[in-house]
């Protein structure tokens, strides 16, 4: 007899930067909802860590200027979708001040490096400027 293998579904780290692409229309928005709907299908898997919530709705309410009925419908989409939202550990904000300083980058970005780091797993991206060049992780752009 042979065991059938399940076969486990991808995991990425999603940023924000692919996040809002699912609520607003611009360039790269059809590819940002072919994920979500993959991992809403359960084809693949999203963890991100909690501040993508705050960045989504701020780049929403202060960058797109939708009414806060669609931030807060969005905010609810990403829950009822169940990405898997992390808080950081001191561990990871560690490294992820460290990447900071290494790359350059945005406390937030450095952030959801870190996390794709500390879970091994790539990055799920819209932002080639802040992430090609990343050593320490695989960075799947948009």
């Amino acid at each position: 007899m042979t065991a059938e293998r399940t076969k486990r579904p991808t995991v990425y780290v999603v940023d924000a930067s692919v996040a809002v692409k699912w609520f607003s229309d611009e360039e790269g928005s059809i590819r940002a909802r072919n994920f979500l709907r993959r991992h809403t299908d359960g084809k693949i898997q999203l963890v991100a860590p909690d501040l993508l919530l705050y960045e989504v709705a701020n780049a929403l309410a202060r960058g797109k200027q939708v009414q806060a009925s669609s931030v807060v419908d969005a905010l609810a989409l990403i829950h009822t979708v169940n990405i898997r939202l992390v808080s950081l550990t001191n561990a990871t904000i560690m490294q992820a001040a460290q990447l900071c300083n290494k790359y350059r980058l945005t406390f937030y970005d450095a952030a959801y490096t870190s996390l794709a780091a500390d879970l091994g797993i790539p990055l799920l991206s819209a932002d080639p400027k802040g992430h090609r060049h990343i050593e320490e992780i695989s960075v799947k752009i948009l």
